[in-house]
């Protein structure tokens, strides 16, 4: 009986090794969200290449607050757009298209809260400070996009919005000049 309780006290020791072990692997190559609102973006053979931007991620790195356009107020660090940043590369499958001149355009494709409704109407997203070229095979070009956010029209769209994480999706296209 004793060495049965002996045996048993041993499985549970190696478990919680076994266990605390490989929570502590894994912990070590995990990485949080990021907090940075600069990202890479590369385009293949004049495809689009489409980007989801989570806003609470932003806001977070900023410590601004999203709100609609002429409600702002600075001393409540609340902002009426968040400006990003992403690095474009355009890379061609063959040397023939290497040194091609292209444009860049951006599209919101959708804005998602976080039970998965459709917010896009409340949003817009643009290239500013552009326009802005990228050559096939050649160095990225930074590009800045400006996210804003309209006047919900009821409480319905501004409890959609509200408080909620919001997941954007950008699409990046480059057309040949």
């Amino acid at each position: 009986m004793k060495s049965k309780k002996l045996g048993i006290a041993l499985l549970v020791m190696l478990a919680l090794v076994v266990t605390t072990g490989t929570f502590a692997y894994w912990a070590s190559n995990v990485t949080g969200n990021s907090t940075s609102a600069t990202g890479t973006i590369t385009v293949g053979d004049g495809d689009s290449v489409t980007t989801t931007v989570n806003v609470a991620d932003v806001i977070d790195a900023s410590g601004n607050k999203l709100v609609p356009v002429g409600y702002e107020n600075a001393g409540e660090n609340e902002v009426s757009s968040l400006t990003l940043t992403f690095d474009v590369n355009w890379v061609s499958s063959g040397t023939a298209a290497s040194g091609v001149v292209g444009d860049i355009t951006l599209g919101l494709t959708s804005a998602t809260n976080a039970s998965s409704a459709d917010v896009t109407s409340l949003f817009s997203a643009a290239l500013t400070g552009g326009p802005y070229t990228v050559t096939t095979d050649g160095s990225a070009t930074t590009v800045s996009v400006t996210i804003t956010l309209t006047e919900p029209a009821n409480a319905t769209e501004y409890n959609s919005v509200a408080a909620q994480d919001i997941d954007l999706a950008l699409t990046f296209t480059v057309t040949p000049q």
